[in-house]
């Protein structure tokens, strides 16, 4: 029953940060006894993760307030285990493409937002997460010759990291 105590709290605590709320008890009790706790940014949603050439692009809506960027996490397990992190800085900016990827690997990835306070970032809940399965690079053909019975195709190098090629 509050006949048994007063609470404090700071001022302020609509905007995310840290704060601290006093308990000072009363009457049979004696004490006091200070808390923390934080307001977090709101989560931002993933809306999608689109595969590309060794990549995907995350897509998230944007939190209207409150925060100063974004955190995307992917890894191949959706443990997350050994994910790997990419910072966006700034809060308009709704969409990341990550690259140099393993093609034909699914990837699970998740979005949270965060806001910088007094240098140090406040980050709100992960977004659920979406699959995404990078597609192997293409490249273009630049030219084919007949003789006899064979011929010779020739196209530009993908990139280094192509083990093969398929000619349909």
């Amino acid at each position: 029953s509050s006949s048994y105590y007063t609470a404090t709290y700071e001022t302020g605590r609509k905007v995310v940060g840290e704060y601290k709320v006093t308990v000072k008890f009363k009457g049979r009790y004696s004490g006091t006894k200070e808390l923390t706790f934080t307001i977090v940014p709101k989560a931002p949603t993933l809306s999608s993760a689109s595969a590309g050439g060794r990549s995907f692009t995350a897509k998230w809506k944007k939190v209207a307030s409150q925060g100063s960027g974004y955190q995307i996490q992917y890894a191949t397990n959706s443990s997350f285990k050994s994910a790997k992190s990419v910072t966006v800085s700034g809060i308009s900016t709704v969409s990341k493409k990550i690259t140099s990827l393993t093609a034909g690997t699914k990837y699970y990835v998740k979005v949270r937002a965060y806001k910088t306070v007094d240098g140090e970032k406040i980050y709100s809940a992960w977004s659920s997460s979406k699959t995404v399965t990078p597609n192997p690079v293409s490249t273009s053909l630049s030219s084919v010759t007949a003789g006899g019975r064979s011929f010779t195709a020739k196209w530009k190098k993908a990139t280094s990291q192509t083990s093969g090629y398929q000619i349909q």
